[in-house]
């Protein structure tokens, strides 16, 4: 896509994303099972969910986690071509390895979260910081973009899964509205990533400084994912300590 917005101007981009998203429906509609619907499923029962804290607290470390990621992405061609010095023509080739990176991350990710969602979701928020530390200071010569955009692209998409589950878990009977919703605190970040991104730009601390920003909405995705994990914790704990033991019958002593 950014080779051609290169070669024939932003509307073919846009027109060749088009014909995609119509090829990708038409496959849909022809490939996917017709399934029936919930019928006790209500629009009530859904918004209910927004009550849950949990809901709100994993939708934060979707939103301010994984703007880091976009504090980067939105002006990594920009670090191509002003910071590393490479040709524009070199941006589609920064851009495939950063997506393949994704790729990979969102493959393996999934795999973790079936295995530990908890384990998942820290390891990756930690390993997203870490990568985008490793950008700001590699970025400066053609292996270190290559390698540290490849990094980035793996732990923001290795996140993912073990986020979208989280908030799918913590929705309860309303599945459907944590699925969205996921979704929603990704687009949140990426608003927020590309202005907090561009606002230390525009402040004069360069194009390596979005990556810091990441660093720092990375850590903030963790705290918020680490008050999340303690609160569960400490709600099953709770909940253990008020079931009765089968084992002592009451009033009778143990």
């Amino acid at each position: 896509m950014t080779w051609l917005g290169q070669a024939q101007g932003w509307r073919a981009a846009y027109l060749l994303a088009g014909g995609i998203f119509v090829l990708a429906l038409a496959l849909a509609a022809r490939s996917l099972p017709s399934l029936v619907g919930d019928p006790s499923a209500n629009a009530r029962r859904e918004l209910a969910a927004f009550a849950n804290r949990q809901v709100w607290l994993v939708m934060g470390v979707g939103a301010i986690g994984f703007g880091g990621f976009i504090a980067v992405y939105a002006y990594l061609a920009d670090v191509t071509t002003h910071v590393t010095g490479l040709a524009a023509t070199a941006v589609p080739a920064v851009l495939a390895v950063t997506g393949l990176g994704m790729t990979v991350g969102n493959l393996l990710g999934g795999r973790a979260a079936d295995r530990n969602g908890v384990r998942a979701m820290l390891g990756g928020l930690t390993a997203l910081a870490l990568a985008m530390l490793a950008f700001a200071g590699l970025s400066g010569n053609a292996v270190g973009l290559f390698s540290a955009g490849f990094a980035v692209g793996f732990a923001a998409m290795y996140v993912g899964p073990a986020i979208q589950a989280r908030l799918i878990d913590a929705s309860g009977d309303a599945p459907l509205l944590g699925a969205s919703m996921n979704h929603s605190a990704f687009n949140v970040g990426n608003t927020l990533g590309a202005v907090l991104g561009g606002q230390v730009i525009a402040a004069g601390f360069g194009y390596r400084a979005p990556a810091l920003v990441g660093v720092v909405l990375a850590l903030g995705g963790l705290a918020l994912a680490l008050i999340s994990v303690q609160l569960e914790r400490r709600q099953v704990v709770e909940s253990r300590a008020v079931v009765p033991d089968v084992r002592c019958p009451q009033p009778a002593p143990c």
